[in-house]
């Protein structure tokens, strides 16, 4: 991620270079002016724009930066997404837009002409090249039926006949996937004319296009990211399990899936689950835990193995389980150890390395801060034990204990209220010279070390 984007190892940047060090001289001012300005009123500045940074070897990067202030704190967290290829692929879409003459100044782009008739006419290199196929593959079929998904030839046949009726005002750009050899989509901006006889009779199409693919996909993937890190620093633990699951089934359209972390044994814990998904499930003692001696799943053999395993065909599982007719499922690594698990299935068309490449960029994206979130939680259970251990040892402890903080009286255990006589709630608000004995004063007030063992406490009574 940031490693790769400037060039820099981890070790070379924790603790040692500031931000601005990364940034160009009029991108530190508007990162400055932002920085203030948010801390005032996170509203007076955007919390997504473009900006560049320099990289170790003095290269300038275009960047997409969503920065967010940590709520209840000022401090901030940043995403920071490489936009250079796609700032490179806008400007030549751009400059494709400029461009007037048809036939010169669409090269390097697909070119496809489409008779009244519907078939191909004439396609160049760069539309071969798109759909995976050779020229003599694509001449004289038909362009609706062979080369678009089913889904979208209804839509698409009705531009291409509004674009022969001559109405090529409202719709000389159009956006559409076409079909590959593959099978695979690739994403197209059609600009659209229309041909001519020597009558003006409109006698076919010409249309050239770009592929958008990985432009749309980095600008789908962000909006992705966006919502987790949302979810991450505004939403309860709890609740964001089913939010992130939420997201992940909608990106990878899936009808179920499962988002957990894995505990101190081995067992894949599911903190929450969509309420459908508990219903449909009909396995008796079902649980949110699934233990380490059930990897012999799908999941379990992802998380062992630690990588990424889909299937296309039917599940043999227990009864009452839901049927599960594809799934695919990615281990969520953190430096190497396997702390978490995204699964997903039952899409209604085959997962495929698109499907495992969107999903592992997720797992990637959520590894280190659902690594922090489970390291909070171990740290904070394990302060609540050492409390726990603190006040069962002092309860029973025959020597009486007080804690002094900034001189005053934090805790009292049980022995020091029987020793004083006086109770607890007495004792938290009075000043602790209070339960000195006159004559000992001096031995607290001393400013040299003494043997404090011996003084007195005076009664209460």
């Amino acid at each position: 991620g940031f490693e790769e984007l400037t060039g820099y190892s981890r070790d070379e940047i924790e603790g040692k270079k500031r931000w601005d060090r990364f940034l160009p001289k009029k991108e530190l001012e508007i990162s400055t002016e932002y920085h203030h300005l948010r801390r005032i009123d996170s509203s007076l500045v955007p919390n997504y724009y473009e900006s560049r940074v320099i990289d170790k070897k003095g290269r300038v990067k275009d960047v997409l930066l969503n920065v967010t202030i940590i709520p209840e704190t000022k401090e901030s967290i940043a995403s920071v997404l490489d936009i250079t290829e796609r700032k490179h692929i806008q400007q030549q879409i751009e400059s494709e837009r400029d461009k007037t003459q048809r036939y010169l100044d669409i090269a390097g782009v697909v070119l496809v002409v489409i008779g009244a008739d519907q078939k191909v006419k004439l396609i160049n290199r760069k539309g071969c090249e798109v759909l995976g196929c050779e020229e003599s593959e694509i001449i004289g079929r038909n362009w609706f039926e062979d080369f678009l998904p089913e889904r979208i030839k209804d839509e698409v046949t009705g531009v291409f006949h509004k674009l022969m009726a001559g109405e090529t005002e409202l719709i000389e750009y159009f956006e559409n996937p076409v079909l590959t050899r593959s099978g695979q989509e690739r994403i197209i901006a059609w600009h659209n004319s229309v041909l001519r006889d020597e009558a003006g009779n409109v006698t076919d199409i010409l249309s050239s296009g770009n592929d958008i693919t990985e432009r749309r996909q980095l600008e789908r993937e962000l909006s992705i990211m966006n919502r987790l890190a949302n979810i991450f620093l505004s939403t309860p633990d709890k609740q964001m399990y089913e939010e992130v699951l939420s997201v992940v089934l909608e990106a990878l359209e899936s009808k179920y899936g499962i988002f957990g972390y894995i505990d101190d044994k081995g067992a894949l814990t599911c903190p929450s689950l969509p309420r459908y998904i508990w219903e449909e499930c009909q396995i008796p003692n079902k649980s949110f835990v699934l233990p380490s001696n059930t990897r012999s799943t799908i999941w379990g053999q992802a998380l062992t193995e630690k990588k990424s395993i889909y299937s296309n065909e039917p599940f043999r599982l227990p009864e009452g389980h839901i049927p599960i007719d594809r799934a695919l499922d990615v281990p969520i690594i953190h430096r190497g150890k396997a702390i978490g698990n995204l699964l997903v299935g039952n899409k209604v068309t085959n997962y495929d390395e698109q499907d495992v490449e969107l999903l592992e960029k997720i797992a990637d994206y959520i590894a280190p801060i659902l690594y922090a979130r489970l390291e909070r939680d171990k740290h904070e259970e394990e302060r609540r034990q050492t409390e726990k251990l603190f006040t069962s040892l002092s309860n029973s402890s025959p020597v009486g204990i007080i804690i002094l903080q900034h001189g005053k009286c934090q805790y009292v255990n049980p022995r020091f209220v029987e020793m004083t006589g006086y109770s607890e709630d007495e004792l938290l608000t009075m000043h602790p010279i209070a339960v000195v004995h006159p004559e000992d004063c001096l031995l607290y007030t001393s400013p040299s070390p003494r043997d404090l063992s011996t003084s007195r406490m005076p009664s209460s009574a």
